[in-house]
């Protein structure tokens, strides 16, 4: 029962990136998918942070979790992953599975909301190399999933691989923030917490907003922001504005 619910309260809290059925959408998403990645291609680059809203779905597809999971943090987010690769846009992502290498076309189609992408400001690029090859040796460990979203170090959910890679390298993204100091948490998540045997006290780490978590770092500036819809014509224009050279 224990494990179950730790199990549950991963989903609800952070991932984004569990297995769910099979969308009746799925054709149209492989569609987006396509016209997402040949508009982002040009822009993206190794070492890029890319936030999305996941799409994990539970009990028959009938509650979204990673909604869930953005509602909680006041994120338009549930998720984060590292860019490995540009020219086919590969990237570094941890699901129940443990660290997977997944091209962005085949990683997008899992379900797929509000794209950003970040980078790291001029002043700081000096660090990729560092960072990457941090990211690198997870790679190698073939790290698996934190269920427990303890701070043991051989364990990550997908967050926190992005806030590791930086963080021991000495340059944090932004501060880890307690399960109980969420924006919104409630009885619900304490519940989970307390069948779960979690430590509401635990530090985390969200993909955030403005304000919280991963997305408000000051070390990283908004490359592609497509949370206005997906890479339409006027979605395309607006990456010719926003993007950097």
């Amino acid at each position: 029962m224990r494990f179950v619910m730790v199990v549950l309260f991963s989903s609800v809290l952070l991932t984004g990136c569990a297995i769910s059925p099979i969308p009746k959408n799925v054709a149209t998403m492989h569609v987006q998918s396509r016209a997402d990645f040949d508009a982002l291609r040009p822009h993206v680059q190794v070492g890029d942070v890319i936030f999305r809203l996941g799409a994990t779905k539970v009990a028959g597809g009938l509650l979204d979790f990673s909604k869930t999971v953005a509602s909680m943090s006041d994120s338009d987010f549930s998720h984060a992953c590292v860019v490995l690769q540009a020219d086919d846009i590969m990237v570094a992502d941890i699901t129940m599975y443990g660290i997977e290498r997944r091209f962005f076309r085949d990683w997008y189609i899992s379900g797929t909301e509000n794209v950003v992408v970040k980078r790291l400001r001029p002043e700081y690029r000096d660090l990729i190399p560092k960072v990457m090859g941090t990211l690198d040796e997870l790679i190698d460990q073939d790290v698996l999933y934190n269920v427990e979203f303890s701070d043991n170090g051989n364990k990550f959910y997908c967050t926190e691989v992005v806030d590791h890679i930086f963080r021991v390298n000495g340059a944090p993204l932004a501060d880890r923030m307690r399960i109980r100091d969420m924006p919104h948490y409630n009885v619900f998540v304490a519940f989970c917490c307390l069948v779960g045997g979690i430590d509401a006290d635990q530090e985390i780490v969200v993909a955030g907003n403005e304000e919280i978590g991963l997305f408000s770092s000051p070390m990283l500036e908004t490359v592609v922001d497509l949370r206005d819809g997906h890479a339409g014509p006027a979605a395309v224009a607006k990456l010719a504005q926003v993007a950097s050279p």
